[in-house]
């Protein structure tokens, strides 16, 4: 995997092994898997704006993408760049494939490539993701998901 770091090697080392870790379990298409990677108390900002918070919240979001449209899916990062926001947090952002997806109903659907940007936060001495914004940067097939959003009106 390609990147760029302005962080200390063992730093650039451990970010990178989570990176790894958070591909390996989403491969696994297990959504509590998934989940070890987070923070009890992170985000997920998944490709249609749907908001995750908590792990239990964001093992419900990944669940029906994990038994049907990326059921046989790759998903490959590359091109990182980590850079420390604070001594305990740190920012990656990195390039997306996502190879092999289908609709609902089991179409292919054309490879999609977007970016993820994390935040990488250390509590007790390992580094865990704390927040997600996945942003998908090619034409999104429209009958994929239900799109509503999990936001609250001020009004």
């Amino acid at each position: 995997m390609k990147y760029l770091s302005s962080l200390p090697e063992s730093e650039t080392k451990a970010i990178l092994g989570l990176v790894d870790l958070f591909i390996s379990t989403w491969h696994s298409k297990n959504a509590e898997q998934f989940a070890t990677v987070f923070t009890d108390d992170a985000e997920f900002t998944d490709i249609v704006n749907q908001i995750a918070r908590g792990k239990n919240e964001i093992i419900d979001q990944h669940r029906f993408p994990f038994s049907t449209v990326n059921k046989q899916a790759v998903f490959i990062i590359s091109d990182l760049y980590m850079r420390a926001i604070a001594d305990n947090l740190i920012m990656v952002t990195g390039s997306w494939v996502l190879e092999k997806a289908t609709t609902p109903k089991g179409d292919s659907v054309p490879d999609r490539n977007g970016i993820l940007q994390i935040i990488c936060r250390k509590e007790n001495d390992v580094w865990k993701i704390s927040l997600v914004h996945n942003t998908d940067i090619s034409k999104v097939y429209q009958g994929m998901v239900d799109t509503s959003l999990r936001f609250y009106s001020s009004k």
